[in-house]
């Protein structure tokens, strides 16, 4: 089955063949753990990730794209859906992904996670009345 893979360690976005079982995914993400979100501008796709990329300290990389609103801790996969849970061919254009690769370990340092960092500066930017969603935009617009 085709699908995109998005990789911020080489920061490529790829077609790429994979195996849609649970197992195949895990092994194209390299985690232990998957979690599925919604992409907001294809809803007939979906985007899989590590479920604790954010957290368990064991990506260096990871990306914002215009696809979701949040920072992705490590490699992506993003599928066609059949519109009853399965999978299907990724019929989204490589090309018309953008990506902002983040070094998380800029983020964390050696003793904060992720998770209290944005949501410090979550928190710092809508004490001025700056929604996320704003943040994000305006992060995006600048590359």
């Amino acid at each position: 089955m085709y699908a995109i893979l998005i990789d911020p360690d080489n920061e490529t976005i790829n077609n790429v063949e994979c195996d849609a079982t649970l197992e195949g995914i895990k092994l194209k993400l390299k985690c232990k753990y998957i979690t599925v979100v919604r992409i907001s501008n294809a809803p007939e796709h979906h985007m899989y990730c590590d479920d604790e990329g954010l957290i368990n300290g064991e990506h260096q990389k990871g990306f914002l794209s215009n696809l979701y609103g949040g920072v992705i801790a490590g490699n992506a996969l993003i599928f066609g859906s059949d519109g009853i849970g399965g999978e299907i061919d990724c019929v989204i254009v490589p090309e018309s992904i953008k990506c902002k690769w983040v070094d998380l370990w800029g983020y964390i340092g050696n003793t904060l996670s992720h998770n209290r960092i944005l949501i410090n500066i979550y928190k710092g930017y809508t004490e001025r009345g700056i929604t996320w969603k704003i943040l994000i935009k305006y992060i995006m617009k600048q590359y």
